[in-house]
């Protein structure tokens, strides 16, 4: 019976009839009662009570059929209890123990789905002990672990549906970049990814070098992604590549659905550039991946919103896990490390692994050297020469005379032009030489972390960081008076646990900053690709001369933005904590007009539909 109920819960995922799987599942718990030596009414007053709760919103659909339909079927499974009051008051199994008939029998009948005999036909049968309780629950999970691998999480036809139509609409598509992203995208998100979820209940939560090695699997595809990502195919791979990441749900363990959520917000404002080309196509190829992002909000929010579930007694050898990942790359190299095929794969006779020995050939080495002989006699010679010679004199006829002085001269005006062309590219060269080595000179500055007591924190010079840096309380005499300084910064995540005064970013490159509260404002000077999470409060964010800067704010809206020569600045917000986030880009054009009411010109917000 509880293989019957988890087949319904994994149908309860579908989308249109959701409430009508959830009303039934409910009630039929209520059979369960069969098991229960104590208080079988209670089985079913809680199973009906459950089903009549979910029952209300498909009493609100208004559709009579579909309301005569549960109200039947709740109906009848409301009419055993008065049956259990009657025969079973304590339970099935409360007949003498006078039968011989072995419940292993039983089991059989039931595995084999064969129609039971009524009870009470059955009276005599043995009352079952603890020992044959426990084995039967045992062969009943043993059961459901044989069910294919594909059943053993719940269902995402729907995501591969999508992710079918995002790579047949990729062929449709004449262009070879949209073909690889496809193909890389369809490697991480179905292939390797389908992995991981038919493999997660049979094996123990992996460690934490474990996962490491799981991430690094898809980390590997992302990278060939992020390669591609030059010139005008960033349109096409920002959105896909942000996307993807997503994914990296399955090694979460807390606010899986918050990371898919944010990969879909960055996915999103990277794919506008692609959308205002207004190729239908491609933007269906997009939405199409996009859906299936979409997709794993909710079948997240509704199976995992704790991380997958892993076996707590299952196999520990993740090797195997990682083997099949690691599967998709074998293949290709093995195709590409084949080498030319053996001559005995091809039928022809010779040694393993070299030539054919020369007396195979039959090489007659004496016939060649006569006829070379033969053909180097002095007749043979005088008619080649006479042959080659002929309209010699036509082509004399067509040469121009020449004077070594004017050979001289010539070469002399070429060499003068080469100096002077190498002197111009000599020219404007150095002030690139010089700029390349100021940008290494501020390269090479070593970081630093120190704090200024009228001032506050500084932090200067850190790159390339892979581990979060994080600020706390007490942390060098940092007090909620001081402000944090963030100059030349790249590449690094920074997380402020204290309040603090003010936080001022300057120069600085895929900067990922958190912070929980700030008295005055956060400032951004200089800076380029910023992502700021502000978790309580925040009064004002200034941008000035900065671009791709995302800001989420996740309690307080009254955040002012201002921002000044600013391109791509978009904020992030929600209102309620079931809402999905929704997106707010800042104006970057606007229009200035002549009020003919109020006698002065009024500048507004210039808005273009896409």
């Amino acid at each position: 019976m509880i293989a019957k109920i988890n087949r319904l819960n994994k149908l309860a995922t579908h989308k249109d009839y959701k409430i009508h799987f959830k009303t039934f599942i409910e009630a039929v718990n209520g059979l369960f009662w069969v098991f229960n030596f104590q208080s079988p009414k209670y089985a079913i007053e809680s199973a009906v009570e459950s089903s009549e709760f979910h029952a209300l919103k498909l009493k609100q659909l208004k559709i009579p059929e579909q309301t005569q339909w549960y109200t039947h079927f709740i109906e009848s499974i409301k009419s055993l209890k008065p049956y259990i009051l009657q025969n079973f008051p304590t339970g099935l199994f409360s007949a003498p123990s006078q039968g011989e008939r072995d419940y292993k029998e039983l089991i059989e009948q039931i595995n084999n789905n064969v129609k039971l005999e009524e009870t009470q036909s059955n009276g005599g049968q043995q009352q079952p002990s603890q020992q044959q309780q426990s084995d039967y629950i045992n062969q009943q999970q043993q059961q459901q672990n044989k069910q294919p691998e594909e059943q053993s999480y719940p269902s995402l036809q729907q995501y591969l549906d999508n992710l079918n139509k995002f790579e047949t609409l990729s062929k449709e598509i004449n262009k070879d970049l949209i073909k690889d992203i496809t193909n890389i995208a369809i490697k991480v998100a179905k292939d390797k990814f389908l992995i991981v979820m038919k493999n997660f209940q049979s094996h123990k939560k992996p460690a934490e070098d474990v996962k490491k090695q799981l991430m690094q699997e898809f980390i590997v595809d992302l990278k060939k992604l992020q390669e591609k990502s030059v010139g005008d195919a960033q349109i096409y791979v920002k959105p896909v590549y942000e996307g993807l990441q997503a994914l990296f749900w399955i090694f979460q363990d807390q606010m899986p659905k918050m990371i898919v959520e944010t990969s879909i917000e960055a996915s999103e404002f990277n794919a506008l550039k692609l959308k205002k080309q207004k190729i239908q196509l491609e933007t269906d190829w997009y939405m199409s991946f996009h859906a299936a992002l979409k997709f794993l909000v909710g079948y997240i929010s509704e199976n995992f919103k704790a991380g997958l579930s892993w076996n707590p007694q299952g196999s520990q050898d993740h090797q195997n896990l990682i083997n099949q990942l690691k599967g998709q790359q074998n293949q290709v190299v093995t195709k590409q490390n084949a080498g030319p095929p053996s001559l005995n794969s091809l039928g022809l006779k010779g040694t393993s692994g070299g030539p054919p020995p020369l007396g195979s050939l039959n090489l007659n080495l004496n016939q060649n050297t006569d006829n070379n002989k033969k053909s180097t006699n002095a007749g043979d010679s005088d008619k080649l020469f006479s042959q080659i010679n002929v309209g010699m004199d036509d082509i004399k006829k067509h040469l121009r005379k020449t004077n070594k002085d004017q050979l001289k001269e010539e070469a002399k005006l070429r060499e003068q032009k080469l100096q002077e062309k190498l002197k111009q590219k000599q020219e404007q060269q150095e002030p690139k030489v010089q700029t390349q080595s100021v940008s290494q000179q501020q390269a090479t500055k070593e970081p630093k972390r120190y704090l200024k007591p009228m001032q506050g924190l500084y932090l200067e010079n850190f790159q390339n960081v892979q581990e979060l840096i994080e600020i706390k309380e007490g942390d060098d005499g940092l007090e909620s008076k001081h402000a944090l300084f963030l100059d030349n910064c790249k590449k690094i995540a920074v997380k402020v646990h204290p309040k603090i005064n003010t936080i001022f970013i300057n120069k600085c490159e895929n900067l990922q900053l958190q912070f929980n509260q700030v008295i005055s404002s956060v400032q951004l000077v200089n800076a380029n690709s910023i992502t700021i999470w502000c978790f309580e409060k925040c009064p004002s964010i200034q941008c000035d001369n900065s671009q791709q800067v995302h800001i989420s704010l996740m309690d307080d809206m009254s955040c002012e933005v201002i921002s000044s020569n600013t391109q791509e600045i978009n904020v992030t917000y929600k209102k309620t904590e079931d809402e999905m986030a929704k997106d707010y880009p800042i104006p970057e054009q606007f229009i200035t007009k002549w009020d003919p009411n109020q006698h002065k010109f009024v500048t507004s917000v210039f808005e273009q539909d896409l």
